[in-house]
């Protein structure tokens, strides 16, 4: 028997595990005390790899969408109270790294104050198929990272 999932809801799914991945890799690093201040992490635009061959161009609904993802991954991490979670705006950073090389990228977020870069790519490889990798690079110790896919 199938069941019907409402689209919306995958979606929230996908978006709690990813986060909650990224967030199981930060739970072996010391607990907040009462009273500290979050930690501040720069989350990158989100970018989209679409191999799925579709004859339509949504290149437009797919900027959309990764947009709002990003937007969504830095309410949901900063409303846990451990993370200051700010999206680098795309317009800057094209601006500033243009070329988007890692060096470029981590001076950046380390002069808007972050310890933690959140960098995301989200696999198209069919119309119902999505995958979201995700890493979380520590600014000070760049090769120190979390990986996670889904």
């Amino acid at each position: 028997m199938l069941t019907y999932i409402e689209r919306g809801a995958v979606r929230r799914f996908f978006r709690i595990g990813v986060v909650a991945g990224a967030l199981a890799w930060l739970a072996g690093t010391p607990v907040r005390a009462a009273g500290t201040t979050p930690v501040p992490v720069a989350v990158l635009p989100l970018k989209l790899l679409d191999t799925s061959g579709e004859p339509a161009d949504q290149s437009a609904q797919h900027a959309v969408r990764l947009a709002r993802l990003t937007d969504e991954l830095a309410v949901d991490l900063t409303s846990t109270g451990l993370y200051r979670a700010e999206v680098l705006p795309a317009e800057r950073l094209r601006q500033d790294c243009p070329t988007d090389q890692a060096a470029c990228l981590l001076q950046v977020a380390q002069d808007r104050g972050a310890q933690l870069i959140f960098v995301g790519v989200v696999h198209k490889s069919s119309t119902l198929i999505l995958q979201l990798w995700a890493r979380l690079v520590d600014v000070v110790r760049p090769h120190a990272v979390a990986q996670v896919g889904s």
